[in-house]
């Protein structure tokens, strides 16, 4: 298991609810993130995407666009699979973290979980590929899993 705590960054803080859509235009153009973090007293309530922000009237409110925020993001406790799951599916390269009273604790960068990924053994140890055909009623492939691990191989 691949430890993914250490690459928790806090240096953005999440925009207000109340926060203008100037500010948040700001921020995009000093950052190079797709998305930015928004809550509403103190709760993650979604992220607004730099495309959505950019489009927004810059005179009005987050809280005048609020239907448009995502709401993607990982628990601490998210394995570093999912977590890379999770920014495939939203198309983003910051991934928002929460506690389990969905407070925002930071977030992961796409780049730093990739790193995570080139150094597994998916891309850096030669493996093999094996074709597994049962019968009907035979063994279940939990039951075959359980049967090739316990002789100390791997399955992925």
């Amino acid at each position: 298991i691949l430890d993914t705590l250490n690459y928790i960054l806090e240096d953005i803080s999440p925009f207000d609810i109340s926060s203008t859509i100037k500010e948040v235009q700001k921020a995009f153009n000093n950052l190079t993130y797709t998305h930015i973090p928004v809550k509403k007293d103190n709760t993650y309530i979604g992220c607004i995407s730099e495309t959505d922000a950019h489009c927004f009237d810059n005179d009005k409110k987050l809280s005048d666009y609020q239907y448009a925020l995502e709401g993607f993001f990982v628990r601490k406790s998210t394995n570093w699979l999912d977590i890379l799951e999770a920014f495939a599916l939203h198309n983003t390269n910051i991934m928002p973290i929460l506690d389990d009273d969905n407070h925002y604790i930071g977030y992961y960068e796409l780049g730093d979980i990739m790193s995570l990924f080139n150094n597994t053994p998916f891309l850096n140890e030669a493996g093999a590929i094996i074709v597994v055909e049962k019968g009907l009623n035979d063994y279940s492939f939990s039951e075959i899993c359980q049967i090739v691990e316990s002789n100390g191989t791997r399955i992925f």
